[in-house]
């Protein structure tokens, strides 16, 4: 009974944020209901008919996404070769049809109703994942964050697919989105519980990018003044300051903002190891199998990615830039030296900071934007 109530809920929630971004970001679409509909209970329908498909191949080829069954390279082999690339052409057999017939007028539209497409699927998987987990408790919380990821990378390219003059640009952008859903996916299925603490900023990310396309065309009406706290900038602001205005690229100040990013991250997670001893926390027992891991990954997490904002901040008002580009290329650079840096001593690691980076990249971004001039 706690199963399939917890299951409920957990599809309840992807159908939720569709509906939300349906009535309040974009104004609702009045009279086009049985397009949602049709999106909602198809994608359902395909949802269970691919998690029955995903575990005949997975018996079939003895493979699995947990890294703990068959080891890192069969687990990412499973998510990128099978599970990703089937959920995400499964989506698009739903939206097709609309498409076809020419009902989303917009990349918002399209979008829109990838989401849809994306929830049904994302519920009829989490009906049967949960009710049948030995473990229902980790299964909802897995099947509640992958169900947004559903939501999201279904958006992606169903905004790219109302939009495309040509189809090879869906089928790029389709495919930068199974690799994106796959990656996303080894995190929260294939990896350890401790590993779920990564699904928070890897679903703000999503949720910033999904904001910024579904923004009213008004919004964008006028971009000469900044906007305030109150109001976020708008996507054509954001491009804007990102343009470097009249003058190169300061290369220098794109390599000071590197080294001032890794320095503060080195401070900071020296200031958050010493505020856990203090505390208690123990950094050496934390394990990935080990949902008490969650606490040591989200502290230092939380102190890595306090870097970011800061070092733009510092990077844009010592520079005295006119543009965020400096300090976002500075945040960008310093993002690969740690990925480059885990890769030879810490390769598990490597796993959390590629998940951080879009947070990172978007926080260093922001201080960069209240920094600059």
């Amino acid at each position: 009974m706690i199963a399939y109530l917890l299951a409920s809920l957990v599809s309840l929630v992807p159908l939720a944020v569709a509906a939300f971004a349906y009535k309040k970001i974009v104004g609702g679409y009045v009279g086009r209901r049985r397009f949602v509909a049709w999106a909602v209970l198809a994608g359902a329908l395909l949802g269970a008919v691919g998690y029955h498909a995903e575990a005949a191949l997975f018996a079939w080829t003895e493979l699995s996404l947990s890294v703990a069954e068959t080891g890192a390279g069969g687990a990412l082999l499973a998510v990128f070769a099978l599970a990703a690339p089937l959920e995400e052409a499964l989506k698009v057999l739903v939206v097709w049809p609309l498409y076809l017939r020419r009902v989303m007028r917009s990349g918002k539209e399209g979008m829109l109703f990838a989401f849809f497409a994306g929830a049904g699927f994302a519920a009829g998987e989490a009906m049967l994942g949960v009710v049948r987990s030995d473990e229902v408790a980790l299964a909802a919380a897995r099947h509640l964050a992958g169900g947004l990821g559903h939501v999201f990378f279904a958006g992606v390219w169903g905004f790219a697919l109302s939009r495309a003059p040509r189809a090879r640009w869906f089928s790029g952008i389709w495919t930068v989105s199974v690799l994106g859903h796959g990656f996303y996916q080894h995190v929260v299925f294939g990896r350890g519980p401790a590993f779920l603490v990564l699904a928070p900023p890897m679903l703000a990310a999503m949720g910033g990018i999904a904001f910024f396309l579904l923004r009213k065309r008004s919004d964008d009406a006028d971009d000469t003044e900044r906007p305030s706290l109150a109001e976020p900038p708008s996507l054509r602001f954001v491009r804007r300051a990102m343009r470097p205005p009249e003058q190169a690229i300061a290369l220098r100040w794109v390599a000071i903002g590197a080294l001032v990013t890794l320095g503060a991250m080195i401070t900071l997670l020296a200031a958050g190891v010493y505020l856990g001893h203090a505390a208690g926390i123990d950094f050496a027992a934390a394990e990935e199998s080990d949902v008490r891991a969650g606490g040591p990954l989200v502290l230092l997490g939380t102190c890595a990615l306090a870097a970011f904002p800061l070092s733009g901040y510092l990077v844009a008002r010592a520079s005295a830039a006119r543009s965020i580009v400096e300090a976002a290329l500075g945040a960008a650079l310093a993002i690969m030296i740690v990925v480059v840096m885990l890769g030879i001593s810490a390769p598990t690691a490597v796993v959390f900071a590629l998940a951080a980076a879009p947070l990172a990249f978007g926080l260093a971004c922001g201080g960069g934007w209240f920094g600059v001039r």
